[in-house]
Protein backbone atom coordinates (compact mmCIF):
# COMPACT_ATOMS: atom_id res chain seq x y z
CA UNK A 1 0.00 0.00 0.00
CA UNK A 2 1.32 3.20 -0.82
CA UNK A 3 2.40 5.87 1.86
CA UNK A 4 0.43 9.10 1.71
CA UNK A 5 3.90 11.00 0.64
CA UNK A 6 4.07 8.71 -2.42
CA UNK A 7 0.59 9.69 -3.07
CA UNK A 8 0.94 13.08 -2.91
CA UNK A 9 4.08 12.99 -4.71
CA UNK A 10 2.55 10.86 -7.63
CA UNK A 11 -0.59 13.44 -7.86
CA UNK A 12 1.98 16.15 -7.70
CA UNK A 13 4.02 14.99 -10.78
CA UNK A 14 0.63 13.88 -12.42
CA UNK A 15 -0.25 17.57 -11.95
CA UNK A 16 3.26 19.03 -13.37
CA UNK A 17 2.69 16.66 -16.29
CA UNK A 18 -0.90 17.87 -17.21
CA UNK A 19 0.16 21.77 -16.97
CA UNK A 20 3.30 20.93 -18.94
CA UNK A 21 0.83 19.59 -21.52
CA UNK A 22 -1.44 22.48 -21.85
CA UNK A 23 1.60 24.72 -22.01
CA UNK A 24 3.69 23.18 -24.58
CA UNK A 25 0.61 22.60 -27.00
CA UNK A 26 -0.46 26.35 -26.25
CA UNK A 27 3.05 27.29 -27.53
CA UNK A 28 3.09 25.20 -30.25
CA UNK A 29 -0.30 25.99 -31.58
CA UNK A 30 0.99 29.90 -31.65
CA UNK A 31 4.00 28.47 -33.55
CA UNK A 32 2.43 26.94 -36.10
CA UNK A 33 2.28 28.92 -39.47
CA UNK A 34 -0.95 27.87 -40.98
CA UNK A 35 -2.92 25.81 -43.09
CA UNK A 36 -5.43 23.43 -42.76
CA UNK A 37 -6.89 20.50 -44.41
CA UNK A 38 -10.19 22.14 -45.31
CA UNK A 39 -8.57 25.25 -45.80
CA UNK A 40 -4.76 25.44 -46.91
CA UNK A 41 -5.27 28.98 -47.04
CA UNK A 42 -5.37 30.17 -43.05
CA UNK A 43 -2.20 31.91 -41.79
CA UNK A 44 -2.54 30.13 -38.35
CA UNK A 45 -3.50 27.34 -36.45
CA UNK A 46 -7.30 26.91 -36.14
CA UNK A 47 -8.61 25.03 -32.95
CA UNK A 48 -11.85 23.77 -34.63
CA UNK A 49 -10.13 22.75 -38.33
CA UNK A 50 -6.52 21.80 -37.23
CA UNK A 51 -6.25 18.58 -36.09
CA UNK A 52 -3.49 18.45 -32.91
CA UNK A 53 -1.63 15.72 -34.65
CA UNK A 54 -1.20 18.79 -37.30
CA UNK A 55 1.25 20.28 -34.62
CA UNK A 56 3.58 17.37 -34.84
CA UNK A 57 4.19 17.89 -39.09
CA UNK A 58 7.11 18.46 -40.40
CA UNK A 59 5.35 20.76 -43.38
CA UNK A 60 1.59 22.34 -43.32
CA UNK A 61 -0.93 21.81 -45.80
CA UNK A 62 -0.20 25.37 -47.00
CA UNK A 63 3.43 23.82 -47.99
CA UNK A 64 5.40 26.43 -45.08
CA UNK A 65 7.84 24.57 -42.96
CA UNK A 66 6.56 23.39 -39.56
CA UNK A 67 9.83 22.69 -37.26
CA UNK A 68 9.50 24.86 -34.39
CA UNK A 69 5.64 23.80 -33.26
Amino acid sequence: MPTSSSSHRRAGFLLYAAIQFVVLTGCAMVAYPGGAYYDPGTRHYDFFHNFLSDLGTTRTFSGATNYLS
